[in-house]
Formats: structure tokens, C-alpha cells, sequence
């Protein structure tokens, strides 16, 4: 999907991001629910606003529904064990979640003004915690799944792991729609940032 600022954004807001990468993991255990996260930084060219949203414009990157300013992409490993107890099947289950993770990071913060330089790193603050809300989002979902899954049983354990799976499949399909409603109510708040409305200024100029 677009995650990241992750909008399925107009053509004038569409992300972007270039460069090279840094590669970080790490790893964290919630509940049943692992997750880890693998970390990228995608360089953005300029030193004026206009330049940097020039750079991010120009080079999308290409996000699960259209082009993304920063960009987190879930994986989701479920695992499922039965077993049968006092007549009727339960099951022990896991997700292992893993998140690819994009982020904004400015080739030549040292050569902005003051005023650019606070407009990028707001920019750059949002897209960390706009990211940062879609991760726990998604997190959320999968031990709510966890929670429930745990609950159901049958009396046929290859039942019960149907009955598991296609409630995967499910939980899976739900929780994108809640990353898509919220990124569709974060479009306002990202037209409106201080970056772009001094890029506009000064392409005006």
C-alpha cells in the first residue's frame, strides 16, 4: 500500500525519496507477536525548500498504492499449533511481523539556512511518526489476532487451522483499511507543511 505519508497522493504532492541506503535492524516481542523492523534511509538532494521538495517530487518512490514521501511495508508469518484437549482442538498461535521502513534523509543539512533547515526537520519529524503510527497500527492487529485466534477451537484441528487462516486473511484485509482511512485524513496536514508552502514561495518569486 502507500504507507509512509503513504498517501495514494496527487501528482503535485507525490514522494519521493533517493540515495543511498543505511541498513538497520531489530527485533522486539510482543505477546505471540514478533516484530521486526529493517530500516532505510533514502537521500533527498537541495539546500532550499524548493530544492528538496524538487528532489522528493522527482524521484517517487514507489509505495503499496501509488507513490510515497516514506514509505513501511508489513510482512506478516503466521504460525499455527494444534492440539487436541479434552475433546476439542486449540491452538497455539504467532505472527512473526516484520516492517521495511523508509525514511527521509537530507544529503546536505549543514549547507540550509536556519529557516529550511527547521521547515526539513519537521518534515522529516511527521514522516517518523506518521510511520511510526502505521507500525503500531499494524502491530495492533496482528496481536488482537493473536488474542482471538487463541480463543477459537473445534473438534477437527485441520478445521480449526482453516477456521484460523481465513480469520487471518481477514484481520489482514481490515487493518489495511484502517492504514488507508488514516492516510487519507493525514492529506491536509501534509499540503499544508511548512517544507512545501516555502517551496511554493519561492518558485513564485
Amino acid at each position: 500500500m502507500c504507507l509512509g505519508f503513504g498517501l495514494c497522493v496527487r501528482s503535485w504532492l507525490r514522494a519521493a525519496l533517493s540515495g543511498a541506503v543505511t541498513l538497520a535492524l531489530c527485533a522486539t516481542a510482543v505477546a505471540e507477536v514478533t516484530v521486526t523492523v529493517n530500516k532505510r534511509d533514502h537521500v533527498v538532494q537541495g539546500t532550499t525548500a524548493a530544492g528538496l521538495v524538487r528532489s522528493l517530487n522527482g524521484n517517487p518512490i514507489r509505495g503499496d498504492h501509488g507513490s510515497a514521501y516514506a514509505s513501511i511495508h508489513p510482512t506478516f508469518n503466521l504460525s499455527v499449533k494444534t492440539k487436541e484437549r479434552g475433546g476439542l482442538c486449540r491452538a497455539e498461535v504467532g505472527i512473526r511481523l516484520h516492517f521495511d521502513l523508509i525514511l527521509p534523509r537530507a544529503a546536505s543539512p549543514g549547507a540550509m539556512s536556519s529557516s529550511t533547515r527547521s521547515a526539513w526537520n519537521s518534515f522529516v519529524t511527521y514522516a517518523r511518526n506518521h510511520e511510526a503510527w502505521h507500525q503500531s497500527s499494524y502491530t495492533d492487529c496482528a496481536r488482537r489476532f493473536v488474542s482471538r485466534a487463541e480463543r477459537m477451537s473445534d473438534k477437527q484441528c485441520l478445521a480449526l487451522q482453516g477456521d484460523i487462516r481465513t480469520a487471518f486473511t481477514s484481520m489482514k484485509r481490515e487493518c489495511e483499511t484502517r492504514q488507508l482511512a488514516y492516510d487519507r485524513g493525514q492529506r491536509a496536514s501534509v499540503a499544508g507543511m511548512r517544507l512545501f508552502s516555502m517551496a511554493r514561495a519561492q518558485r513564485r518569486r
